[in-house]
């Protein structure tokens, strides 16, 4: 009886609608596909229930490892161990934050936002707001010009937070009596000013005192230790200058490290950014209808300069500049380096809101020649190639000062 009502129940209407979905789903993704479509995202930590994402935690690790390299920290003297556990307690700290402001229903308008950003010193260019130059900086720090935006506006709220609570102190009307009453006194008062220095003379010790009076105080007259030394350099870049360069073993270093002279294609792309203010589907339908405008051949740049939400591209026509993948979101590039020049897409979305993106020019990626980087090269060939020269020079060195000690 059971088995006759689940072969009822599988020719119902609704089981052949699942079993078709899960036909799709295998013929598109493959077998593995359920249980990634069912598996949760990675996460690093979990604040009151609300997740921290791993992609999450490896942007913001990425992020302060370009700012450490931008302070002139070598790379291997980062502690990648010790970043990453900043990098998380500050993760947290901020969700803690941002739980705290959504619970105080706190807001921070597009307006004053805007008018932040435009004000900053560090993007603008003879003291008027610069878009390349807002994006050379802020793509410097591992920003876009979205996540920035994001990340700023979180900041501000944190900032309304805390002053909130920071100026909520009150004073009594005690309080404000006696605080009153202490800045009105005056005092009146006089004094006698006696100078050491005029009675010296008058004073008499004995070689006692004096031994006395240094036995107490010895610490006062110790010296510093000094020594007296000689040395010899052993000056690496020296010994790289003076390496004779052998052309097959240039060349083959070169090939070796040709990654490190080689730049990966860069697209200088726009787009039209409409964010979700009230519900996604108007954000969608303003999308939708502002690319339907272009279609019927209006004109992009003055569209992005009415149209965009962006303000840190909208005023140069939606432009973003040159930048290389990795830069915007997976979804906004996966479509922009599928389009050629001039193309334009249809709505985009991403955490960020619906994007229409153009593409405006395309520089290829380089594979230069060593004749194209021959000095770069072998200044580090020579380097590279000294190395055990230097180490063995050194070694020998201290060696003969040991035995010659």
């Amino acid at each position: 009886m059971l088995i006759q009502r689940m072969r009822d129940g599988s020719e119902g209407l609704m089981a052949k609608i699942i079993i078709g979905l899960i036909i799709i789903v295998f013929g598109l993704f493959g077998f593995g596909s359920i249980t990634t479509f069912l598996a949760p995202p990675a996460k690093v930590a979990s604040v009151n229930g609300e997740a921290i994402p791993q992609q999450e935690m490896e942007l913001a690790v990425e992020r302060n490892r370009r700012m450490l390299l931008a302070r002139d920290v070598r790379l291997q003297d980062i502690d990648e161990d010790e970043l990453r556990d900043s990098v998380l307690q500050t993760l947290v700290t901020r969700e803690l934050l941002a739980q705290a402001a959504e619970d105080f229903d706190l807001y921070y308008s597009d307006l004053l936002l805007d008018k932040e950003i435009v004000a900053q010193e560090v993007f603008q260019i003879d003291g008027v707001f610069n878009a390349d130059q807002f994006q050379r900086v802020i793509g410097g720090a591992g920003y876009s010009p979205l996540s920035y935006r994001a990340e700023m506006r979180t900041d501000k709220l944190f900032e309304q937070m805390l002053s909130g609570i920071t100026r909520s102190a009150f004073l009594t009307d005690d309080e404000a009596a006696r605080y009153a009453a202490l800045l009105a006194q005056s005092r009146d008062f006089a004094y006698l000013h006696i100078k050491v220095t005029d009675l010296l003379d008058e004073v008499e010790v004995n070689d006692e005192d004096i031994e006395s009076y240094y036995n107490q105080n010895r610490e006062d007259f110790v010296t510093e230790e000094t020594v007296r030394l000689a040395y010899v350099e052993v000056n690496r870049d020296d010994l790289a200058a003076a390496l004779d360069v052998d052309e097959a073993a240039l060349e083959t270093y070169f090939q070796q490290n040709i990654g490190l002279y080689s730049t990966d294609e860069s697209r200088r792309l726009a787009h039209i950014l409409i964010e979700v203010d009230t519900t996604e589907e108007a954000a969608k339908a303003e999308a939708d209808a502002i690319y339907e405008r272009i279609l019927n051949g209006e004109d992009y740049t003055e569209l992005a300069r009415v149209e965009s939400d962006d303000i840190g591209s909208r005023e140069n026509g939606g432009d973003l500049g040159f930048n290389g993948q990795g830069t915007f979101d997976p979804e906004f590039e996966a479509v922009a380096y599928d389009l050629g020049v001039n193309q334009v897409s249809a709505p985009v979305k991403t955490e960020f809101g619906y994007h229409i993106i153009k593409v405006l020019d395309i520089e290829e990626a380089v594979t230069p020649s060593l004749a194209d980087v021959r000095e770069e090269v072998e200044r580090a060939y020579r380097l590279a190639a000294s190395e055990d020269d230097f180490v063995e020079t050194s070694s020998r060195l201290a060696e003969l000062l040991f035995e010659s000690a």
